[in-house]
Formats: structure tokens, C-alpha cells, sequence
């Protein structure tokens, strides 16, 4: 069934059909884990991780339909309904990533998207991806994807 909505949306390619194909994928992988879980596999390691994911999917949810927005680990944590010191540890052990490092790279990934298929501006990808600060968006991702935004624009228009 989600691959088949995949399927849908990567034919019918609507706008910001990738968003919602990269929120299927994570879908998928959620219901990968628990099919996983129930194999004859040591199903303590499975289990936990899929706890551990499960545990956090409101805040990750919350990510991908917000990553426009200012966005806090005091609110990640609430709707998680623990404070913000037991979710950061929580979210560690189960995305290998903090929070901070999560929201960023998702950031990066959908402003990837759109350097390649849009012709907006740096500045205005970076501000409809959720970056305040043009020069900021820069940093993070050549930290992130070892190139400035600006080359992976000039590659693409090749």
C-alpha cells in the first residue's frame, strides 16, 4: 500500500511531491522494523529500537510537516510527553543522531531537492526550508554534503 502511494506520487510528481515520497519511505521503514521484530530474529534488539523509534515518531512526524517553523526540543519533547533532557537521549539512541543534528540534515536533504529542481534563489530555498540565515544554510550544508548550495546549482544547470 505505501508503495504503491509512492508509486503515485512519483508519477504524478504534484508539487513538493518529494516531501511526501521521503515521509512515505519513513512509513515504510517504520513498518519494516515491526514486520522485523516479529521474524525469528533476537527480537530484544529489534524490539528496543523499534520502541525507541515508535517513541519518537510524534516528533518526527512533527519534523517533516514543520521543518518550515522554528522548531524547538521543548516541543519535540511535549509531544513526546517527556522533558526535553530524557528526549534527547531518547532520540540519540534511536536515530544514532541529537535532535538538532536530525532536523538540520533533514533540512539540507529537502534543500538538495530543490537547488536541483527549482530555480529559486539560494536565499529563498534556505528560508523555505526552515533557515533563518542564508550564510547559516551555507555552513550547514557544505558541513553536511561536503559542497556549497551554490555548486550543487551550477552542477545541476550543467
Amino acid at each position: 500500500e505505501i508503495i504503491l502511494k509512492i508509486v503515485e506520487e512519483m508519477n504524478d510528481k504534484k508539487e513538493h511531491y518529494r516531501l511526501v515520497v521521503q515521509n512515505l519511505i519513513s512509513e515504510f521503514f517504520i513498518v519494516l522494523l515491526r514486520g522485523y521484530q516479529n521474524q525469528n530474529f533476537p527480537k530484544s534488539m529489534a524490539s528496543e529500537h523499534v520502541k525507541r523509534v515508535e517513541f519518537i515518531a510524534p516528533a518526527l512526524a512533527y519534523v517533516h510537516n514543520n521543518y518550515k517553523k522554528r522548531i524547538t526540543i521543548e516541543e519535540l519533547a511535549t509531544l513526546c510527553n517527556v522533558t526535553k533532557y530524557h528526549f534527547c537521549r531518547e532520540f540519540k539512541r534511536a536515530m544514532s543522531v541529537t535532535a538538532v543534528q536530525y532536523i538540520t540534515g533533514y533540512r539540507v536533504d529537502l534543500a538538495e531537492i530543490m537547488l536541483k529542481g527549482t530555480n529559486n534563489s539560494v536565499a529563498e530555498i534556505a528560508w523555505q526550508c526552515g533557515f533563518e540565515d542564508e550564510s547559516y544554510f551555507c555552513r550547514c550544508y557544505k558541513k553536511i554534503k561536503g559542497i556549497p548550495p551554490k555548486k550543487v546549482r551550477k552542477i545541476g544547470k550543467k
